[in-house]
């Protein structure tokens, strides 16, 4: 079974002041730009949605809300996802008054359908006791969850009837902002290995990506 990269991320939760991160204070304070001018800023039409800030070369966009700081990976390789927990260790540092309680980067993967090893393996007991229903099981999902150095890996099986989700949110909990900084300094070639045992174990291939494309 192949699948595709998507929807890969870095978050920080907790509770960010939106009047320092304005866009110029993202440019400054989470990418590190000497020049402001330099980012691309896509302004939601909602006027509550926040602002959207893109880095002018590491394909990276940066957002914040009262409850977290997300840095979406538009290039889904893991030279990207360097950049990104790098802007959030930035982010961190920069403002370390800031109250927090968990860090992570998300590494997702999708396919529009579903093995049928893997089909077998989101079945389970739970649909075997609720078959009293006498309705179909639009959707199943199985988490496991494992200690990874000083966080864990969340690991994410879900599937319907035309889309297959492979989610690994590698997650530290915690009210320091030191301890968060260390988790955003795990050299992203032990992510990489992590993620790739992972696809072994569920026998998962990454689909090559069209000609001319390069995981945007």
């Amino acid at each position: 079974m192949a699948v595709q990269p998507a929807d890969w991320s870095v978050v920080i939760v907790g509770r960010w002041n939106r009047a320092i991160l304005t866009p110029t204070g993202i440019a400054q304070r989470v990418f590190k730009l000497e020049d402001p001018k330099q980012i691309l800023v896509a302004v939601p039409l909602d006027g509550v949605s926040p602002y959207q800030v893109r880095h002018p070369t590491h394909d990276i966009i940066a957002m914040t809300d009262e409850t977290r700081l997300l840095v979406q990976v538009l290039k889904t390789d893991y030279d990207t996802l360097g950049h990104a927990m790098i802007a959030g260790k930035n982010a961190l540092k920069s403002l370390p008054e800031t109250p927090v309680v968990a860090a992570g980067f998300n590494i997702n993967f999708q396919a529009s359908e579903v093995a049928p090893d893997l089909a077998s393996l989101l079945a389970a007991d739970v649909d075997r006791m609720l078959a009293g229903l006498d309705q179909t099981a639009v959707a199943r999902s199985v988490t496991r969850s494992y200690e990874h150095g000083r966080g864990q890996l969340n690991i994410t099986v879900s599937g319907t009837p035309d889309n297959f989700t492979l989610a690994c949110n590698f997650h530290r909990g915690s009210t320091a902002v030191e301890d968060l900084v260390d988790w955003f300094e795990t050299p992203v070639d032990d992510v990489k290995r992590k993620v790739q045992q992972v696809l072994e174990l569920l026998k998962v291939d990454l689909e090559e990506p069209p000609h001319g494309e390069d995981g945007d």
